[in-house]
């Protein structure tokens, strides 16, 4: 195996992984390793607007928001009128219907019960599966790639202690073979959660980043010729008062250079988020916190020093019988604890 195509082994193993942020220090040349002093990225100064809605007495919404040389276009009230949201989201002729539902009653759980399902049917280019089943299948790997890519910068912006079985449903109605449905995703998810009753604390947008390799000026949302010349090819997510996920590969390029990159693409997430923030102000549903179950500061501070320490000791027991035991004892010293405060239930 050739040095080459060993750096492409490990160039494609590092950023196909699904950390929420990906260390591309390695692909540096010599001199960029090491610097006197850190880089820190400072957000963008407020931008003016670029964006438009327009609201129908029929109850249709749309959205028109002008990123990266292009217009993205957001609509609702057309179709998916029970969902407690519904986006029908549009750049180019990529398009992409969203939906997201939440349960009326809350759940005893301690997380957010998320679920995010991503499809892209062989209908959306207009092709049939050649095969003798014509459904589609279970979800493909990049599907569910990109489903997780939707669920890292999604799931800490919803409010803690919202315990409702939320499903967000993503379909690629339409897709063009020169635009990436995958940013266009995190917003059209975003969209939707905006536009429903689920408290998501902040506006999320999704966008790419490319290089030309010619002009060394970068590209917010390039087309597929566009990333296919570019040596940086960079996803990320963010609100307006900063980034939330960055991942992506390039061929060394300086620390400069990407943190420009990152700024230049948070500028396009900020437009993109206010112009929701504002969409969803006018149209959105209320949100519903009136069932949030968050637990007190003061419970949690009272448990650590109580019990922390104990915790400590019974799950460094080797015997793993004995250590099943010691848990029971001091769950049920829990219990006795704080009875009188909080039920079993709870």
């Amino acid at each position: 195996i050739t040095l080459k195509a060993k750096m492409k082994a490990r160039i494609k193993a590092l950023f196909t992984s699904l950390a929420a942020l990906q260390c591309i220090a390695f692909l540096k040349p010599k001199s960029y390793q090491t610097h006197p002093k850190p880089y820190k990225l400072s957000l963008c100064e407020p931008i003016e607007d670029s964006y438009r809605i327009e609201t129908e007495s029929n109850g249709k919404s749309t959205l028109w928001v002008d990123v990266g040389g292009r217009t993205l276009r957001f609509e609702t009230g057309r179709i998916g009128k029970q969902a407690h949201g519904s986006v029908l989201s549009r750049d180019g002729d990529t398009m992409i219907y969203t939906t997201a539902c939440a349960e009326k009653k809350p759940g005893a759980l301690d997380f957010v019960p998320l679920k995010i399902d991503y499809q892209e049917r062989f209908s959306s280019a207009g092709m049939t599966s050649g095969g003798y089943n014509k459904r589609d299948g279970r979800p493909s790997e990049k599907e569910v790639l990109v489903g997780r890519l939707i669920d890292r910068p999604i799931r800490p912006m919803i409010m803690e202690g919202w315990t409702h079985e939320t499903q967000l449903l993503l379909w690629v109605v339409s897709y063009d073979g020169s635009r990436p449905p995958e940013p266009l995703s995190i917003t059209s998810a975003s969209a939707a959660l905006c536009l429903s009753q689920v408290p998501l604390k902040r506006p999320v947008a999704g966008v790419t980043v490319a290089m030309n390799s010619e002009t060394g000026g970068f590209i917010v949302n390039p087309d597929k010729s566009e990333a296919d010349k570019s040596p940086l090819n960079l996803t990320m997510a963010g609100t307006e008062d900063g980034v939330l996920m960055i991942e992506g590969s390039c061929h060394f390029l300086t620390e400069e250079q990407m943190i420009e990159a990152i700024s230049i693409g948070h500028k396009a997430v900020k437009i993109i988020c206010k112009a929701l923030r504002e969409w969803s102000e006018k149209i959105g549903r209320p949100k519903r916190l009136d069932t949030l179950r968050v637990v007190p500061h003061s419970l949690i501070e009272s448990f650590a020093e109580n019990f922390q320490t104990k915790i400590d000791d019974v799950l460094s027991i080797p015997n793993k019988t004995i250590q099943s035991e010691s848990i029971s004892i001091v769950n049920k010293e829990v219990y006795d604890m704080f009875d009188s405060s909080i039920s079993r239930d709870t």
